[in-house]
């Protein structure tokens, strides 16, 4: 009995926290940045990285090449969902405040009077 209570205690833990509100997506968060961050932070030192075997190319095999343009591939890959994500969030959320709305007035002054 008592195994069969924490089980079930379990699985309402797990179904609780996969069924998150809807708008919990739509919000630019913190891990969002921190992805825009590791992305810029590794080009940088990919392309230290290639400046310095293009340097001394004795020194390395010729497969070292390969893994800078893996590492560049994904990083920029990555960077691509960010901005697809980015580009969701905006469109999902009604864009930026360029559109025309300001939202300190209302919507509707006229009818309001």
């Amino acid at each position: 009995k008592g195994l069969s209570k924490s089980v079930r205690a379990n699985e309402k833990a797990v179904f609780s926290t996969a069924a998150l509100p809807p708008g919990w997506f739509l919000r630019w968060t913190l891990a969002d940045y921190a992805a825009l961050f590791l992305f810029g932070f590794g080009i940088v030192f990919l392309l230290t990285d290639l400046i310095g075997v293009a340097r001394d190319r004795d020194m390395y095999p010729m497969y070292h090449y390969a893994y800078l343009l893996c590492g560049t591939i994904f990083s920029f890959m990555g960077m691509l969902f960010t901005l697809v994500r980015l580009a969701l969030v905006l469109r999902l959320t009604g864009g930026a405040a360029g559109n025309g709305h300001d939202p300190h007035k209302p919507d509707k002054a006229k009818q309001a009077k």
